[in-house]
């Protein structure tokens, strides 16, 4: 009876600190080792490929990742560009909840805020609408939102963004073919990028309002023109 009453309270305590750290993937992510691999495949339709001879982590070096069938970027206005494919760092392709495909660079010259995140997670649930409310305020200024979600029932996630009222991209990352390859562990993970795609920032967990919007302010500041 001691002891059972001693890993009643060991798992009340695991319980209460889950919302703090963010949802552990490692069971979901089975065998997923530390380093990057050169190349992968998402359902044979994307590409991942790293632009140095090192294998690091994307916030240490470029990546880009581009269509099998044509390696040039697709743009928000759907027309090739291939000089910003080619100097903006740590691309992939992933399709939004209409099918269409965007890409990272499609939002090059401005801060990103990339989050990496599930409907089934509760600290990612409870972070979203102090997403949607600090993305309302900033995307008229320079920064971008991009949720990438790993949700396997893409149904429940279409009906979550229509629930919360998500009004940025949302893409969907069916195959974890991305996150892992971002060496993605829990989530939400939320990272930031400057305008060129280099990562500046990176967070594990939910995060507060006053910090997202702290960080977001300071990056303004380090990327002026």
């Amino acid at each position: 009876m001691k002891y059972h009453k001693k890993f009643l309270l060991l798992m009340l305590v695991i319980l209460l600190l889950v919302p703090l750290t963010g949802c552990s993937l490692i069971p979901n992510l089975a065998g997923l080792k530390n380093t990057i691999p050169r190349t992968t495949s998402d359902n044979a339709n994307t590409t991942v490929k790293e632009t140095t001879t090192t294998q690091k982590s994307p916030s240490e070096t470029s990546h880009e990742i581009v269509t099998s069938s044509d390696e040039s970027t697709t743009s928000e206005t759907g027309k090739t560009d291939n000089s910003k494919a080619a100097t903006y760092n740590n691309d992939f392709t992933l399709k939004d909840l209409s099918g269409k495909e965007v890409s990272l660079s499609d939002f090059a010259g401005n801060i990103i805020v990339l989050n990496f995140w599930a409907t089934w997670c509760p600290p990612c649930k409870a972070e979203i609408p102090d997403f949607v409310e600090v993305y309302n305020a900033y995307k008229d200024k320079g920064v971008s939102f991009l949720g990438v979600s790993l949700d396997e029932d893409f149904n429940a996630l279409v009906n979550f963004v229509s629930d919360y009222k998500i009004n940025y991209t949302i893409l969907h990352d069916s195959n974890s073919a991305v996150s892992n390859y971002w060496g993605i562990k829990a989530i939400p993970t939320t990272y930031f990028l400057d305008k060129e795609g280099n990562v500046l920032d990176s967070v594990v967990g939910q995060m507060p309002k006053e910090n997202l919007i702290s960080t977001i302010e300071d990056l303004l500041g380090r990327n002026k023109t």
